[in-house]
């Protein structure tokens, strides 16, 4: 190994351990929400467990080291109407992502949440005298690298606007990712810090990203397509969570997932569900859905198109 990919990794365990101390002391509530919504319908399916999976384009969002496994160009365009029962919220995800060596990939993503409009003031006779909007939008670099051939790193550079009518505010973060692909076939192990930057400010007082270590796996059986997978998720802005899931292929044309989220109840917990589906006549375009419940918020529809080429 050499100087270059002993660094990394150190850099990689420096990361987690700092997180593990700001976890230990700093519960409560924290800004940029949207960076919280996931990326593609796949992995909101599985019950948000794919840090241990990572394998296509949105590894730019969910583990940067998964990156690393892909071999081809890979673009992803996403749709979630969140909370079904809250008017005017819409979410966008696109990402693109390229190979641009045998063990390096890169990765542009743009995440866009829209508030819609609301009436500003309204006056004795109900007749509002001004409409504001609000939106969030981040603007992410991602770059997945195999230092060996069963370990991969990776990281994302984010920087991210929150806008509340005529007021803005602005901050960068980073995702610190590792993938191991364990001696047991079909075994992978991965870690990723999730949103580590500095606070986000309207005013003075700031408020924090939520900052999220998250651990998982995944199995792929060897006799029937089946994948498992397991996240445990510690967020500095709520109680330790765990996320499961499934997927069956049938004829590698259909994908069946279902899944399941512990917690917290305001971030989709519950069951889970979702498809695949491999469009015949346009190669590589697969269409895909997903749900999730949100309780008495209503529930969210995951959406998204994924190509390679």
């Amino acid at each position: 190994m050499s100087v270059r990919q002993k660094g990394s990794i150190i850099l990689v365990a420096g990361v987690v351990l700092i997180s593990t101390v700001v976890f230990a002391k700093d519960k409560g509530d924290s800004g940029a929400a949207f960076l919280k919504l996931g990326a593609g319908a796949r992995a909101s399916a599985l019950g948000e467990a794919y840090v241990g999976l990572a394998d296509d384009v949105t590894a730019a969002y969910w583990n940067p080291a998964g990156l690393a496994q892909l071999e081809e160009k890979q673009a992803c365009f996403m749709y979630l109407t969140p909370l079904s029962k809250v008017d005017n919220l819409a979410y966008n995800y696109l990402s693109l992502v390229i190979p641009n060596e045998e063990t390096d990939v890169v990765g542009i993503s743009v995440y866009y949440l829209d508030y819609g409009n609301m009436d500003e003031h309204i006056d004795a006779d109900g007749i509002p005298d001004g409409r504001w909007g609000a939106s969030d939008i981040s603007v992410a670099y991602s770059r997945g690298k195999k230092i060996r051939d069963d370990l991969a790193i990776g990281g994302t550079f984010k920087a991210i606007t929150t806008k509340i009518a005529d007021k803005k505010a602005n901050t960068v973060a980073v995702d610190v990712g590792v993938l191991y692909h364990t001696t047991k076939p079909g075994l992978n192990l991965g870690a990723v810090i999730r949103n580590f930057g500095l606070k986000i400010k309207y005013m003075k007082e700031g408020d924090k990203l939520p900052l999220a270590l998250k651990g998982g796996l995944s199995y792929h059986l060897a006799d029937i397509p089946l994948t498992l997978v397991c996240d445990v998720t510690l967020p500095n802005d709520n109680d330790t969570y765990f996320g499961c899931g499934g997927e069956y292929v049938v004829k590698e044309v259909l994908a069946l997932r279902a899944g399941y989220k512990s917690g917290p109840q305001d971030e989709g917990s519950g069951l889970s569900a979702g498809f695949g589906l491999l469009i015949e006549n346009v190669s590589q375009l697969t269409f895909e859905y997903a749900y999730q419940p949100y309780g008495e918020l209503g529930n969210s529809h995951y959406v998204s198109l994924q190509r390679r080429f």
